[in-house]
This record gives structure tokens, C-alpha cells and sequence, in this order.
């Protein structure tokens, strides 16, 4: 736990037994209290009185405190921050010659051209996202440019163009979009991919427009190639991509266009330090909602919470979302009656779809230290990583 956070964790204990015993002293003292029955001596009202000066002390003292080593705790995090940081140039120095060469082991020819590359980057952040832009860039050379003679054949030059270009983008988070101008995205080997795997029946791939076919690029074991190969086939590359950008709290967006090339553009911060969510406890364990995927929070009232467990949606709006309880998303049957009835809910967004999540009890903002899942725990579904609180709990940084 580090001190800032545990020192605004007990800042905010302290309030609350400050209004416990404001509270308490109240109730004792109100004129509903009868000698025999729990009314307030005077001794009572004044060991009260006491302990709420001492509780009110304590809470600015602590309020006091955290101020000051927030300052001071900043102050190093930001000098540490500029140690950590190097030229996005340093993590992509070896690419062009990647994949000159690996469209060389493929029977073409291809150049990479970069820019951005004097943008500054977090040592641990480049070191965690090297292996997804690897994927990214074989599987432009690998699937996006086609070999010399069908690029001819195209109007276009023998020689493709791969660019990876470096950007700043909102919330201090860097930008890194590679575009090929190859042969795009199969649309129709896609979804046949997606009936093998068993992803989709005929009849649902049918009715899903080419945006949502093209999504399903992400889903693990899905391959448009039948053989394997030492650069595809396995269905994992972009399965592995949206895992490991996800759990740095990025984001990964594919475009592509029939003829004229695909673009994916991954987000990810630029440093790492904490994480901000929103916190809700189900069944007795914390977990957390990346700041950036709930929209809003609301209350639905009881009877509105039964009709939409009963229908499965909501009307929001004009709207009508999906709509599902977390404790049934997580698997817990043993979620206690007072926190299944509590009405709170979460407006989730995620790449430009909506949904209501039943989160019960909402803990509110707050910011966590993530700890990456290690061994056997590297793929464990729905949960992007280990966060701690800053009352020290554990909690699960869920997948949006």
C-alpha cells in the first residue's frame, strides 16, 4: 500500500467515525431516550462529547496530513516519472528492419515508416506493449500486403507501405496507429472463421453487419487461415493484443477498408502509476471498473431492478440496453439478500456499445495500485489485473 493512498483511506475513516458519533450522541441525548432503556447520562453525553472532539482532532489532523504528503509524494512520483521516461524511438529502432525482413521470408516486399518517434514513453509501458506491436506489424505484413504480382495487378506498387505513426491523445495517454496499404480485412473469411471456431452459427453470422464481423478478429482461436504457419494460423495474434492493451487500461480499435489497406490504433497511458475506477463490492470481494468504460452511475428502484432481471434490458433514454447482474456475470450464488436488493447500476461503454450492469453496492471513485496477474493467473477471464486499494484490500480490475 503506498502512504498517500492509506493516508486518505484513514483521512476518510476518520470522517466517517466522526458522523458515527455526532450519530450516536444525538440518539442518546433526543428526547425519545428513557431512564432504564438506553437514555443518555450526563456522564454518558459527556464521555461522547469527548470521544467527538478527539475523533473531530484526529480526522483534521489526518486531513492535515494527507495534504501534505500528497504534495510531497507527487512531487517524487512526478521526478521518478521523467527517470522513467525514454524516445518512443528506443522501442521501435529494430521494427523496419523486422519488417523488411520478415516480408522478405513471405515472398514480398514491404517498408515501414515511422513517425511520432521523438514522443517520450514509460520504460515499463514500452516494455509491456513491444510484443503487441509485434503482432500488429506481422499481421500487416502476414495478412494486409499482398505479394508483388497481386499488388500490380491492384494498380498499386510492388513495394507495400506499412506506417506506425506516434501520437499524443487525450489524458496523458499515447497514441500508436499502423496502417497498411494492403489488400484489408476479408470480410466473408472472417465470418466463415468465425462458423468453423464454432464462435457463431450460420444463422447469427448472417445477421451481423461487417462492423461487428469485424470484431470478431479479437476472439481467441478464431483464424482465417487453415494452416499454420511460423507467423499464423493459431488465431491467438490479436486475441493476445486486446488482453495485454486492456490490461493496461488501453484500448485497441480496428478500420478496414475492401482494396485499400487496415488500420489498428491501440491507446494505452503513457506512464504507469495508479489506476483510477469506480468500486463496487459483490458478495464480501472488491472490484474495480476502469474510470473510463462507466458512462454514469444510477439507481433503479425496486421495482424497475425486478422488471429488468425479468426482461434482461432496460429502457435508458430512447434507449433500450442489455441488461445483466454482476454477481451472475461473476458466477456468485451466494450474494447476500440486503446487497441484491440495493439498486445500484452502472451505465457501462466499450467501443461504442452500452450496456446496464447490476453492481448492487457502489463503492465509488477510487485509485489503485495495479499488480499484473503472474503465473498460472495470466489469462483469467473477465479480469484485467490485481488492483490494491488504499485501505489495503485487494480488488479485481474487471474487463469492460
Amino acid at each position: 500500500m503506498t502512504p498517500r493512498l492509506a493516508a486518505g483511506a484513514r483521512a476518510e475513516e476518520a470522517r466517517r467515525l466522526h458522523a458515527r458519533l455526532s450519530h450516536l450522541r444525538r440518539a442518546r441525548s433526543g428526547p425519545a431516550g428513557r431512564a432504564g432503556s438506553g437514555a443518555a447520562t450526563p456522564e454518558r453525553s459527556e464521555e461522547f462529547r469527548t470521544a467527538e472532539d478527539e475523533a473531530r482532532r484526529l480526522a483534521a489532523a489526518l486531513t492535515e496530513d494527507n495534504r501534505a504528503l500528497r504534495t510531497l509524494v507527487d512531487t517524487l512520483m512526478e521526478e521518478l516519472r521523467r527517470a522513467r521516461m525514454m524516445p518512443a524511438g528506443e522501442l521501435v529502432a529494430a521494427f523496419p528492419a523486422m519488417v523488411a525482413g520478415l516480408a522478405a521470408e513471405l515472398g514480398r516486399s514491404a517498408r515501414l515508416q515511422i513517425s511520432g518517434d521523438d514522443l517520450m514513453i514509460d520504460r515499463q509501458v514500452a516494455d509491456l506493449i513491444k510484443d503487441p506491436l509485434i503482432h500488429m506489424l506481422r499481421n500487416a505484413v502476414d495478412h494486409g500486403i499482398e505479394p508483388a504480382g497481386a499488388r500490380l495487378a491492384a494498380g498499386k506498387p510492388a513495394e507495400g507501405t506499412i506506417r506506425l505513426a506516434i501520437a499524443a491523445a487525450d489524458g496523458g495517454r499515447l497514441a500508436f496507429e499502423i496502417a497498411d496499404d494492403g489488400a484489408g480485412v476479408d470480410i466473408a473469411a472472417v465470418r466463415a472463421a468465425a462458423v468453423r471456431s464454432r464462435a457463431l452459427s450460420d444463422a447469427e453470422a448472417g445477421r451481423m453487419d461487417p462492423d461487428a464481423i469485424l470484431d470478431l478478429v479479437f476472439l481467441s482461436n478464431l483464424s482465417t487461415r487453415t494452416v499454420i504457419s511460423t507467423t499464423s494460423g493459431r488465431g491467438l495474434g490479436l486475441a493476445i493484443v486486446r488482453e495485454r492493451v486492456e490490461r493496461l487500461g488501453g484500448s485497441i480499435r480496428l478500420d478496414s477498408r475492401p482494396g485499400d489497406g487496415t488500420t489498428l490504433r491501440m491507446e494505452v497511458p503513457g506512464a504507469l502509476a495508479s489506476f483510477r475506477g469506480i468500486g463496487v463490492r459483490v458478495g464480501g470481494t472488491d472490484y474495480v471498473w476502469p474510470r473510463e468504460a462507466v458512462e454514469r452511475t444510477l439507481l433503479l428502484p425496486p421495482d424497475a431492478l425486478a422488471a429488468a432481471r425479468a426482461r434482461g434490458a432496460v429502457q435508458i433514454g430512447d434507449a433500450l440496453l442489455p441488461f445483466a447482474d454482476l454477481a451472475s456475470i461473476l458466477g456468485q450464488t451466494d450474494t447476500p439478500a440486503d446487497e441484491a436488493g440495493l439498486g445500484g447500476c452502472l451505465l457501462i461503454r466499450h467501443e461504442g456499445r452500452c450496456g446496464l450492469v447490476h453492481a448492487g453496492a457502489i463503492t465509488g471513485e477510487c485509485e489503485v495500485v495495479v499488480k499484473e496477474l503472474r503465473p498460472p493467473l495470466l489469462r483469467v477471464r473477465l479480469v484485467l489485473a490485481a488492483g490494491l486499494l488504499g485501505n489495503g484490500r485487494l480488488a479485481l480490475i474487471l474487463r469492460p
